[in-house]
């Protein structure tokens, strides 16, 4: 199946949590795209979202949660740090949410670092 699909990460700090929505898209090369805080539509990311996420505190990523709701052709995907990418390489298919057991993350992500991400393929 091809298809730009959701995503939700979420995000702690201390007792506070985040919890960020975006759009996977299709194909390989492809930036993901985060909610600015208006929303975020499949049909029409690249104008309802931004290409990254920046936090005025260091945060946690605790957890990937990607919709069943078509699954993009890029198997994979590469987070970046103000836009370098990261060693961190994640499986679309081990963070669906028809999976009881995701991997459990704790990924650091620094007070003021640009988070995005790129498809693979």
């Amino acid at each position: 199946m091809t298809a730009a699909t959701n995503v939700t990460f979420i995000f702690q700090s201390g007792r506070q949590s985040y919890s960020i929505q975006g759009v996977l898209q299709d194909a390989a090369g492809g930036a993901i795209r985060f909610d600015s805080g208006n929303g975020i539509a499949i049909g029409s990311p690249t104008t309802t979202g931004t290409d990254f996420k920046t936090f005025g505190e260091e945060v946690m990523l605790k957890d990937i949660i990607i919709g069943t709701a078509g699954t993009p052709a890029a198997l994979n995907f590469r987070l970046t740090l103000n836009g370098v990418p990261t060693t961190q390489v994640f499986l679309v298919a081990a963070h669906l949410t028809s999976i009881t057991f995701r991997p459990q993350l704790n990924l650091p992500v620094p007070a003021g670092a640009r988070l995005g991400g790129v498809m693979l393929a």
